[in-house]
């Protein structure tokens, strides 16, 4: 076992050299690259190291709890593994953790990418093991589940580790850089949290539908609640230090939004959209279908499992939505377009898979060698069908429809939208490649057949997908593309500028950088200035004078009386 860990001794060997040879050279360009490189083996060893020792420290400690033995047992594999991760480990961690603390004397290092990613990878790890080891814990203090002495070692271990490292992060992370362990978590605990609730809900409603229809297998309700409660003790304990804590007050960055917008709202309405839909189906499926159940009661019995659902993902949404909108600005933002943007294209997929379906169907029915409601399968696959349409047609209309009265009434700030543009050129994009391919696959099989002699009514029936998907991927790529010339024809004019990039030195208030990336549409990065502050200065007047620019990178430099702006070149 011993000769198994050379590797990561050679590893660490490797990294000293690497260190000691940017030591011994001084070139500025020279030492930018070698340092990224010394940095990502440093930290990646550092990662790997540590959760050897963790594993090795998890397996003696099982070993020493009550029941477990000695610690050495002649003969143990574990006992060997333990000792041999330990042994080997321990003097490693400490050694790198020497040197990496003598590096972090130096503020460019505690700013560098490793750095961060060590501890934001470390606790990450250390909060799923430990908060699972918990959640295990307390269902047999529950009474649930047998005591599981491996449970409580990983606990312990990964619990210390956690711990550690969140008092490292606190003291050698700034703000900006501590904001991903901080996502994370906040991710984790919201999925369990959420999770516990909706299974809670589910508990409660199919005890309550198993009594009153006598169906379902029975179930122990008590350990199900415990279970529960477990769940919702460590999961909302997750994301009420992460998020509550400390999340809901970070930057308003593109990863804040990210977590609110795609775990948070997207998350929480997809998932109820999705319970919604299968239960629609269901009673579909009852009332016009041909169920495999005999009984109403049998039938429905997955409706406690998607109310429940459906339930949570409306409690996830509702909340972020409102966190959303608290820390918005009461203008109309990228955040909020991207928001019903992809809620609408969530609704037009659905709306088209169900277009699809029936085109598939018609043109089966054309053929008279086929028949679409002949077998059980194909009644409910046209249900399936009718049920994405009464779905996603309302969704993609509802969401579509409030984008265009807000291009009709603001034209140029919806027209400026990068999201706007990106939507309408995938939308036609994806359509028309998809198209396309249908088609060439159409033709093939139709070929095919004529040229081996079987071309009738089942190559229809074969080619009827791949013509359905020519007519719905062709039509909606077709739409967005007059959609997209319309919006091109009436673009403003500062999109047609050559203007790409933008640096503000010393003016970051106002919500400048917001406008100029908005109304410009350009890349932009902030700078502060360390000699002396800089003045008010009004986003209007800086729009007004970069909107006739003639060069693609410019500086802004905020002064007492007002500002300037340099053109520069890009890095040769």
């Amino acid at each position: 076992m011993l000769f198994g860990l050379l590797p990561l001794l050679v590893l660490g060997a490797v990294v000293a050299l690497i260190v000691r040879a940017v030591r011994n050279h001084g070139g500025r360009v020279r030492e930018s690259g070698t340092v990224s490189l010394r940095r990502f083996f440093q930290y990646l060893t550092l990662y790997g190291v540590l959760v050897v020792v963790a594993i090795g420290f998890t397996g003696l400690l099982e070993q020493l709890l009550p029941g477990g033995g000695t610690v050495i047992r002649r003969g143990s594999t574990e006992s060997a593994r333990a000792l041999a991760f330990v042994l080997v480990g321990v003097p490693v961690y400490l050694g790198l953790g020497a040197w990496v603390n003598r590096q972090l004397d130096d503020p460019r290092e505690r700013r560098s990418f490793g750095w961060s990613f060590y501890l934001t990878a470390t606790l990450f790890t250390a909060l799923l093991v430990a908060g699972y080891s918990a959640f295990e814990l307390l269902t047999w203090a529950f009474g649930v589940e047998p005591f599981d002495k491996s449970t409580l070692a990983r606990g312990l271990v990964w619990g210390a580790v956690w711990v550690g490292h969140w008092l490292i992060v606190s003291r050698y992370l700034d703000a900006p850089r501590g904001e991903g362990h901080l996502i994370l978590g906040s991710a984790v605990g919201l999925g369990a949290v959420s999770g516990a609730i909706g299974a809670g809900i589910f508990v409660i409603l199919d005890a309550m539908y198993s009594n009153l229809f006598e169906v379902g297998v029975a179930s122990n309700f008590g350990d199900d609640m415990a279970t529960v409660l477990a769940g919702l003790v460590v999961g909302g304990g997750i994301w009420s230090l992460y998020w509550l804590r400390h999340g809901v007050r970070l930057a308003r960055t593109p990863l804040w939004h990210g977590y609110v917008l795609l775990f948070g709202v997207l998350g929480g309405v997809t998932t109820a959209i999705g319970a919604g839909t299968a239960q629609l189906y269901s009673i579909l499926e009852w009332l016009f279908g041909r169920p495999d159940a005999t009984t109403a009661a049998v039938h429905f019995d997955i409706t406690p499992g998607l109310v429940a659902s459906g339930l949570a993902g409306l409690g996830v949404f509702f909340y972020h939505r409102a966190v959303l909108a608290e820390k918005s600005a009461p203008e109309r933002t990228e955040i909020r377009r991207i928001y019903e943007y992809t809620l609408g294209g969530v609704g037009l997929l659905g709306f088209a898979g169900g277009i699809t379906v029936l085109l598939v169907a018609f043109i089966q029915q054309l053929v008279p060698a086929s028949d679409v409601l002949a077998g059980e399968s194909e009644v409910n696959t046209l249900l399936i069908a009718v049920t994405f349409l009464l779905v996603g047609g309302p969704l993609w209309w509802g969401f579509w429809s409030r984008i265009q009265r807000a291009r009709a009434a603001a034209p140029e700030a919806e027209l400026r939208s990068r999201t706007r543009r990106a939507y309408l050129a995938l939308l036609f994009g994806v359509g028309g490649v998809t198209a396309l391919s249908s088609l060439v696959v159409a033709v093939f099989m139709t070929l095919e057949d004529m040229l081996d002699g079987r071309f009738g009514g089942e190559t229809m029936a074969d080619i009827a997908p791949a013509l359905a998907l020519v007519i719905t991927t062709g039509a909606i790529a077709a739409y967005h593309w007059l959609i997209y010339k319309e919006d091109r024809a009436e673009a403003p004019a500062a999109l047609e500028s050559p203007l790409r990039e933008v640096i503000l030195l010393g003016v970051g208030g106002n919500g400048v950088a917001s406008r100029l990336a908005d109304q410009l549409d350009v890349r932009v990065q902030v700078w502060d200035r360390l000699d002396v502050p800089g003045g008010e200065v009004s986003p209007e007047a800086i729009v007004a004078e970069l909107e006739g620019q003639t060069h693609e990178r410019v500086l802004v430099i905020a002064w007492e009386d007002g500002h300037h702006i340099v053109p520069f070149a890009g890095r040769r």
